[in-house]
């Protein structure tokens, strides 16, 4: 069974607004609300895959309720812990151009006790893990390292972790040597503190985390698909050409798509085809973290997968 930990849920609402803009008033055509928070979105789109999952983190409040409401309307199996403080909200306003404006919610800090009861429940969960992932950032009053304590955790244990965090989570994150990461290019840039403005400087990013002891190293590039970094070698993975929708969950859509490549021991190739693929798939979606299983298989076919220098 998969995983995925979530350490700051939210109720995410998409608003479809044609003509926004800043200090008008709207009226939005379409409303659509989700539970999100990136794990989740990684949890919502392994269960459309077919793949078992326990989405795992914490919620609380009237709006946690109404996530977990939401999650068993997905049919996602999920166990959380309480944190007695409300659970945020994040918003997506999309125009008639498919131009997103998001505003998250930073949610609520929770206490020592709270944080000392998840790792506890964490730790009876991985009982039944095979594969941990952990998305997003965290909730006020977790520790910084708190990402790098669960992946230690899972170490023990010889469960592999997907790590897609940022900021100083991500540096601490390293330390614990998560099986496989995935940062955008900006997020790569922030670890390292420099403008990447080539492939050829991604990929000697890519290898310094190598160095450093990360197995594999996956870089999206947005619409222009993504990097595959491993020992192995570097592959470069470039998606069809689509009328996009709506981008938020894309990332996500990637994580669970690797997720589940790991799962079923396919090969690197393999593994970057799927998560290009079912990333795709979800930009054509209005709910954030969801996918087509057909548009899947037609996306498969139309994405290019190539070998490169390592650098």
């Amino acid at each position: 069974m998969i995983v995925t930990v979530t350490l700051n849920v939210a109720l995410d609402q998409y608003y479809h607004v044609p003509g926004f803009s800043k200090g008008d008033v709207h009226r939005a055509l379409k409303n659509i609300p989700s539970a999100g928070g990136k794990g989740l979105n990684v949890a919502r789109v392994i269960h459309q895959l077919g793949y078992p999952v326990l989405a795992v983190g914490l919620t609380g409040g009237h709006t946690g309720q109404r996530v977990i409401e939401l999650l068993n309307l997905d049919q996602i199996p999920h166990q959380f812990t309480d944190t007695g403080v409300e659970t945020r909200e994040c918003i997506n306003i999309v125009d008639e151009n498919s131009i997103s404006t998001e505003v998250l919610g930073t949610g609520n800090e929770i206490s020592p006790d709270v944080v000392n009861r998840f790792i506890k429940d964490f730790e009876e969960i991985l009982g039944r893990a095979t594969l941990v992932t952990m998305s997003g950032s965290v909730m006020k009053g977790l520790p910084v390292d708190i990402y790098a304590q669960l992946i230690s955790m899972c170490s023990m244990r010889n469960i592999p972790v997907v790590l897609d965090t940022s900021g100083d989570y991500l540096v601490k994150s390293l330390e614990a040597a998560p099986f496989v990461i995935k940062p955008n290019i900006h997020e790569l840039e922030q670890l390292f503190g420099t403008t990447l403005e080539s492939e050829e400087q991604v990929i000697a990013a890519g290898n310094k985390l190598l160095e450093n002891g990360i197995e594999n190293v996956i870089v999206s590039l947005g619409e222009k698909g993504a990097l595959f970094i491993s020992q192995k070698g570097v592959l470069r993975a470039t998606p069809p050409k689509l009328d996009v929708i709506n981008t938020v969950g894309s990332g996500d859509s990637m994580v669970a798509a690797i997720a589940c490549s790991m799962i079923d021991n396919h090969e690197d190739e393999t593994k970057l085809q799927l998560a290009i693929a079912v990333s795709a798939a979800n930009t054509l979606s209005e709910k954030t973290g969801d996918i087509s299983t057909e548009l899947v298989e037609q996306f498969l076919q139309r994405v290019t997968v190539k070998r490169m220098e390592r650098g």
